[in-house]
């Protein structure tokens, strides 16, 4: 069985129930100067099992990402489904994001703790979080850029 997953720009991809889908994506925003302050994504997913994983891929060739004040809330109830999505945990991020999560206290959008990636290669933080199937999802965060590199990349994914 595939689903079908509606973008909030109208776009349709039809994906298989377990497959990864892009959320959003950026590539190379070090070589337009509105990305060196901090701006907001948001989007609307449904949601496609009853865990889920939020996964942000970040790469860094010359340059910095950070990325504050990430939240998934569901829609219906006004419940925010992650756990730290401002990092105020202090210099970890466990116990809610695992992989590659370097927390920093300077560049932070909100509050005293942000994440600030400087990594040159591809690197992965992701979280889990309980849903049920069908729920309309509001996803956000904030991300800036600093340096001049022009091999950055930030992914964002979610996988039932």
């Amino acid at each position: 069985m595939k689903l079908v997953y509606h973008y909030a720009n109208a776009t349709t991809v039809v994906v298989s129930p377990s497959a990864p889908v892009i959320v959003w994506s950026m590539s190379n925003p070090c070589t337009n100067t509105n990305f060196t302050n901090y701006f907001q994504v948001a989007f609307n997913y449904t949601a496609r099992g009853t865990t889920e994983t939020l996964t942000f891929g970040v790469m860094n060739a010359l340059a910095h990402t950070s990325i504050d004040d990430v939240s998934v809330r569901d829609l219906i109830t006004s419940t925010e489904l992650l756990c730290n999505g401002g990092f105020e945990n202090g210099t970890t991020c466990s116990p809610c994001w695992t992989g590659y999560c370097a927390v920093n206290t300077t560049y932070c959008h909100n509050g005293n703790y942000c994440i600030y990636n400087g990594a040159s290669t591809m690197t992965y933080m992701s979280q889990i979080y309980t849903t049920s199937i069908g729920r309309p999802i509001l996803i956000s965060f904030w991300i800036r850029w600093t340096g001049s590199g022009s091999g950055v990349t930030t992914i964002v994914t979610v996988q039932p």
